[in-house]
């Protein structure tokens, strides 16, 4: 599998715990917090990291391992890894934390969310961003995709990844949202003309999802 490249989504927050996902998580003086994004690319395996480190596994019961874990984009389900061999869990994963687990280098994910589209409520999404009243989400699906070469009989496939994000507010419930000033907008309708007035104003560009959630994280603190 090609190595994976992970790009960071730095936002300027000092690291503080805030509950149970306190390791990897930023907080602020509101409690909004924020992780890094991992960003994946296409390879041999559906797994969106290269090597089997150990990670947090958080069970429903709230008790918890720490195992060499991968995630598999494909079957979207969390393996981990016994005498070389990769196992499904026996017991429900409620969430879990990928790579290292010391302060601000892990990566979140977590179920429990209304469904939407094709996820269902065991789907894990990768937390962005966390408020007491929202989360920004990333969803990872990794397909197939077949190749055959000019003269040849025997068809390569590789699998890609696609990526989708979504707002989940206080109930959990989801919205899809994109990297525009209209789907940021059609979150808070109550404040819109302000949001809007401060975009304009301010001219505040919206060319990735760290733009985004910096807009919705001005957005919660408005009045």
């Amino acid at each position: 599998m090609k190595k994976l490249i992970i790009a960071t989504c730095f936002l300027s927050y000092s690291i503080a715990s805030f509950g149970q996902d306190s390791n990897i998580l930023a907080n602020t003086s509101t409690n909004r917090v924020t992780t890094k994004q991992l960003r994946l690319f296409d390879g041999d395996q559906a797994y969106v990291q290269e090597n089997w480190n150990v990670g947090k596994v958080i069970y429903g019961n709230d008790t918890f391992d720490y195992l060499p874990i991968n995630y598999n984009g494909y079957n979207e389900r969390l393996e981990w890894k016994k005498d070389g061999q990769p196992m499904t869990f026996d017991k429900p994963v409620n969430s879990f934390i990928l790579g290292d687990t010391t302060v601000g280098r892990g990566y979140l994910f977590k179920s429990g969310f209304y469904a939407i589209d094709n996820q269902t409520e065991y789907t894990f999404y990768q937390v962005l961003y966390m408020s007491p009243n929202s989360k920004v989400l990333k969803y990872v699906q990794y397909k197939t995709l077949e190749k055959r070469n000019f003269n040849e009989a025997n068809v390569s496939v590789k699998f890609e990844p696609y990526e989708s994000f979504y707002f989940a507010n206080e109930n959990n419930q989801l919205t899809k949202i994109k990297t525009n000033k209209k789907s940021v907008l059609a979150l808070f309708p109550d404040k819109a003309d302000k949001l809007e007035k401060y975009i304009d104003e301010e001219r505040v560009k919206i060319k990735n999802m760290e733009d985004v959630i910096n807009l919705i994280g001005h957005a919660e603190m408005m009045e």
